[in-house]
């Protein structure tokens, strides 16, 4: 059983309200659930019902808690759970972990070694049998084959900020992994899997910091930030045999051994086998290679050979770039993961691809027709099943998914399995207020975990904006947009309109997920205003055509089809084409601003947080991959580029806000359009945040920030 999801998105659109969808997450095992939220821990035997709480976090504090009680009955794997997470940047942690024995509570701190601070564990992992456990601390892999054992330092070539073993430098944690870790166990334990990420090549970006206002001199702070056209980390494959501490590095494939490249995916196909996905610096080919290792007992050295098993090419455009795990038959035969497909005379399309584990093989199209597969969420092979959510219809290929779904009127959808594929969470995310629901893939059994009843209740007798969603025509394609209205909205009356934009490669901003935030929720209910979404070209799962339109020039279709969209709207009879606006934030900070650079007339003002000005400041991976260097395409760069657009701007018409600590799209970004708006003379606002990440987060900060965007947007427009 292949399951794949429909239609992701990211910005899920639950945010600004407590809507509890996010509970329960991690299975434990294919029978038993953590249904943890917040400090309390709740472990239910999902067939009996029986359920125990465990400890709250206060009480794993202490070194060891012991009860001699068993906790929870015919729980098939050992447990285990960290505890103590605190955040020390955009994305990497440092923890103090613990090993929680279920049977009878035992909780052992982790110790890395004498004299060093636990605290500072940057990651931790169990095996699939969860008897053995690796983990990071100070860039570097330790092992301990049991919860008793002692600790096994692994690697010693970690350098804080510079060499990375097992776990992702900045650009690989934002750009590629979207994870904290680089580390993976095989099947049975005997090998474990990492990528070294050596930034020693990799240019700092610096930037200074205020800190306290009791300190006379500012710090600095820097961070390895590859940006366009300059070194980039060099990252190597390599598997360990943690009991012997013999290791292997694994071969790039021949074609990318002397040009810059990247590693994408790492995936164990049998006890003995790694398929490793590599990608070059354009990002237009991947190659899948498939390693087998072998060890024998004449030998001290663990030893690979590495071939060519299929390979992704694509002409003016880049590989899908939401990296899919492959899922492996459980005879390692065969794997299923997605696959850019041609669909006839409307493109290529990503698919589920069928592919062969022995020697270089053509992948199979398991899927086919003109929408796509986002996600693979699980997989089983005995019963050959493949369930997909995907950008068109929920459907499945060898089951009836109404038994499913019935009675469920949601249309958005995401799921999470138990690790044998037994059980699975299904979250309703829109477009009616989120449920969350038990299912068995066995049994005809529901249990609702979340139905969010309590904001029902609340909500019971409150007008809520109206929306509505059509289609309108922008160059040769029919764009998707939506419209927030005012609860109270009156066709007879003259209403002002905001676009709310992002419009990044891939993204979606047209779902039909849940949530009414700042501006769908608070500024359409408060005020005569009307908010609208568009999907431009290059946005999601309308196939790679309709997404490689934007590639070498971002933001010239996006401007014109959000322009175009624009102006229809403008005729709309309810409409006040006298009071438009835009805005949008990072990506759409950048939308925003290039369409005022444009100046069509159409927008009388545009607000932009944390927008990218120039893609020669924004890192490598990202803008290259849509971009290539500028040394490849320097005209794209420099047509894209708002600081060449400053003298376009209206005057009193432009809001622009940023944190001067934002290590993602820094503060160098504004910093450069405030110098090329004011050299043309133009008049406009800007607010900086001191100190503040790409986020801009705080209470009071979002206080400010959304009063500010609120105060600009009404005073400007002249809307109550």
């Amino acid at each position: 059983m292949a399951i794949a999801r429909v239609i992701a998105n990211k910005n899920d659109g639950v945010k600004h309200r407590k809507i509890h969808h996010h509970v329960p997450r991690q299975y434990l095992s294919n029978d038993c659930l953590d249904r943890g939220c917040m400090a309390a821990i709740v472990l239910q035997h999902e067939i009996s019902g029986v359920s125990s709480p465990l400890p709250s976090n206060d009480n794993y504090k202490k070194e060891q808690y012991n009860q001699d009680k068993e906790t929870v009955n015919n729980c098939s794997a050992k447990r285990r759970k960290s505890w103590g997470s605190t955040n020390i940047g955009f994305h990497l942690t440092e923890d103090t972990f613990f090993i929680l024995k279920i049977k009878y509570i035992v909780v052992i701190q982790i110790d890395p070694g004498k004299g060093e601070d636990a605290k500072k564990i940057q990651y931790a992992t169990w095996d699939e049998s969860g008897s053995s456990l690796a983990f990071v601390y100070k860039n570097d892999i330790f092992y301990k084959e049991s919860p008793k054992s002692a600790v096994k330092r692994l690697t010693d070539s970690g350098v804080v900020n510079k060499i990375f073993n097992g776990i992702p430098d900045w650009v690989y944690q934002e750009e590629v992994l979207n994870s904290d870790h680089a580390l993976y166990f095989s099947p049975k334990a005997t090998f474990i899997a990492f990528i070294q990420f050596d930034d020693t090549k990799v240019n700092w970006y610096q930037f200074p910091w205020y800190g306290d206002k009791g300190n006379s001199y500012t710090s600095i702070r820097k961070i390895a930030y590859p940006k366009p056209g300059f070194s980039n980390p060099t990252v190597t494959v390599n598997v360990i045999h943690p009991e012997t501490g013999n290791t292997v590095s694994l071969l790039e494939p021949v074609d990318f051994r002397k040009i810059d490249h990247y590693v994408i995916n790492i995936a164990w196909a049998s006890e003995t086998a790694v398929i490793v996905t590599w990608l070059n610096r354009d990002q237009n080919k991947a190659v899948l290679h498939m390693c087998n290792l072998e060890q024998t007992s004449t030998s001290p050295y663990l030893r690979s050979i590495c071939e060519e098993n299929s390979v992704i090419t694509v002409q003016n455009g880049w590989v899908d770039d939401k990296y899919q795990t492959p899922y492996f038959s459980k005879d390692g035969s065969y794997f299923i993961t997605k696959w850019p497909f041609s669909q006839g005379g409307a493109g290529k399309f990503i698919h589920l691809a069928k592919i062969g584990t022995k020697g270089k093989t053509n992948p199979v199209a398991v899927t086919s027709g003109a929408w796509e597969v986002v996600t693979i969420l699980a997989h089983d092979d005995k019963n050959e099943i493949i369930v997909k959510i995907t950008s068109g219809e929920l459907s499945c290929l060898t089951c009836n998914l109404a038994t499913v779904i019935k009675g469920n009127k949601c249309s958005y959808y995401s799921a999470s399995f138990s690790l044998g594929g037994s059980w699975y969470i299904l979250y309703c995310r829109g477009p009616g207020i989120p449920e969350v629901t038990l299912r068995s893939t066995n049994i005809d059994k529901v249990e609702t975990l979340e139905d969010n009843h309590a904001l029902r209740e609340r909500l019971d007798g409150v007008s809520l904006p109206v929306v509505e969603s059509y289609n309108i025509t922008s160059g040769s394609y029919d764009l998707y947009v939506k419209e927030y209205r005012p609860p109270n909205f009156d066709p007879r009356k003259k209403y002002a309109v905001l676009f709310s934009v992002y419009g990044g490669p891939a993204s979606q901003k047209v779902v039909d997920s849940y949530g009414y935030g700042f501006e769908t929720g608070y500024l359409v209910s408060n005020f005569d205003l009307i908010v609208v979404n568009v999907d431009a070209r290059g946005t999601c799962c309308r196939g790679e055509k309709f997404k490689h339109e934007v590639y070498r020039h971002l933001g010239e279709y996006e401007a014109e089809d959000t322009i175009n969209v624009a102006k229809e709207v403008a005729k709309y009879d309810y409409v006040d084409e006298t009071k438009m606006a835009i805005w949008g934030w990072s990506y759409g900070g950048f939308l925003t601003s290039y369409v005022l650079g444009v100046n069509s007339g159409v927008f009388k003002l545009g607000m932009a947080v944390a927008p990218v000005t120039d893609w020669r400041y924004y890192d490598s991976i990202y803008t290259e991959r849509y971009m290539l260097t500028p040394e490849k395409n320097l005209k794209g760069y420099e047509a894209s580029s708002v600081l060449n657009k400053a003298k376009n701007f209206q005057n009193d018409s432009f809001l622009l806000v940023h944190g001067t600590g934002d290590d993602n799209v820094h503060f160098q970004n504004t910093a450069q359009l405030v110098a090329a708006l004011t050299k043309a003379g133009v008049k406009y606002q800007v607010q900086f945040y001191t100190d503040k990440n790409h986020g801009l987060l705080g209470t009071e900060t979002q206080k400010h920030l959304f009063r500010l965007l609120t105060d600009f947007l009404t005073t400007e427009l002249r809307i109550k």
